[in-house]
């Protein structure tokens, strides 16, 4: 996909006249975080490497037309938040991802997304309260972008303002319940 060696000439077909169709998937295995995709990815959000570095499944449906990896909704399940990548992969080595996850609080709280959506300073304070309070297995919806090239690949969050709207409505949600807890025991 990227790189060249004296093999590469006359021995592995014309990416434009290579076409396939299927499924694949890959179990119990690992995405390198010395790969492009995956370094950027790791690096942009501030997620924990090992969420990406180790999986149980990973893969889905694709076709390869015209010199591109069409892939149809690929999973990637482990330790990690649960993610859904859909979208395209140049066999010349252009990127064009969707990356949708569902990340739990507590990976929030110690990533670089609340600062991302626009949190700011005040996204730390609020995670903490949100935290150890038993939410920190909800998990936010967050879709990520993924385009340029594999060696030089872009990241970028798309539905900041979603992200931070459901962060805000879960404070709120939070301070709601607990004002009630306050004023439900005074009776006792």
């Amino acid at each position: 996909m990227g790189g060249e060696t004296p093999l590469t000439e006359g021995l592995l077909p014309v990416a434009n006249l290579l076409t396939a169709r299927g499924n694949s998937v890959v179990a119990n295995g690992g995405l390198s975080l010395d790969l492009g995709i995956t370094k950027r990815v790791v690096n942009k959000l501030g997620l924990n490497g090992s969420s990406f570095a180790n999986f149980k499944r990973f893969g889905g449906s694709f076709t390869i037309e015209e010199g591109t990896l069409k892939m149809g909704e690929w999973t990637l399940g482990g330790p990690g938040p649960q993610t859904q990548l859909s979208g395209a992969l140049g066999l010349g080595g252009s990127v064009d991802l969707n990356m949708r996850m569902a990340v739990p609080l507590s990976t929030i709280q110690n990533s670089k997304i609340g600062r991302l959506v626009g949190l700011g300073d005040r996204g730390g304070p609020l995670l903490k309260k949100l935290t150890g309070t038993g939410n920190d297995d909800e998990t936010i919806p967050v879709r990520v972008s993924i385009g340029g090239t594999i060696r030089d690949p872009t990241v970028e969050i798309v539905d900041k303002d979603a992200v931070k709207s459901s962060l805000q409505q879960m404070a709120k949600e939070e301070g709601l319940d607990r004002l009630r807890n306050l004023f439900d025991g005074e009776g006792e």
